[in-house]
């Protein structure tokens, strides 16, 4: 994916590594897509407290579920807790995916979102993305059998049907967009 196609590095310390780079990248004022789940807590958690600059980084996500942004299921409220709320100094641009609309009308605003931020981009390149793999081998909300997965012009899809547990629907970004990405860090 991106410029580190073929780049496998394993780390014995995988929150550090994770924090060090997010720091790393607001520091350089990155467009960098979040993810969830219990080790990026963690990263999110130790990033807060390495003193980066985040005031030109800007944070989107690479998918989140179709609930309010406090919920215990929102993958923006974790990130938000553990990161964005310990932020001192300016914060980031935040660019979260508004679930709580719904899949569909969540997608289509959040794609106008990159749309806007990436003006005449085939595809946007996000400098940094993080991303889980799922027991089934999903990334994102990307699910294996599931139509989204083939999507190849939209940026960002509603997936009603999610091949795991929880069952609610969610928004990702779509193949296309975690390919282009200058960095790719799964979890």
């Amino acid at each position: 994916m991106g410029a580190a196609r073929g780049l496998v590095e394993v780390v014995d310390d995988p929150a550090g590594e994770i924090a060090l780079r997010l720091a790393a990248a607001a520091n350089a004022g990155a467009q960098l897509a979040l993810t969830g789940g219990s080790t990026p807590r963690i990263a999110y958690q130790r990033a807060a407290e390495l003193g980066a600059d985040w005031s030109s980084a800007k944070i989107w996500w690479g998918d989140d579920r179709c609930v309010a942004p406090d919920h215990e299921q929102s993958n923006y409220g974790m990130a938000k807790a553990a990161l964005l709320d310990r932020i001192e100094g300016e914060p980031p641009r935040i660019h979260r995916i508004e679930g709580e609309l719904g899949p569909g009308p969540a997608a289509h605003k959040y794609e106008e979102a990159l749309r806007g931020a990436f003006p005449g981009a085939t595809v946007p390149e996000l400098d940094l993305i993080l991303l889980g793999l799922g027991p089934d081998a999903h990334c994102a909300s990307l699910f294996p059998r599931n139509p989204e997965l083939g999507e190849q012009e939209r940026w960002a899809v509603g997936v009603n049907s999610p091949g795991m547990a929880p069952l609610v629907p969610r928004v990702t970004l779509t193949l296309p967009v975690l390919n282009a990405a200058r960095n790719v860090v799964f979890l």
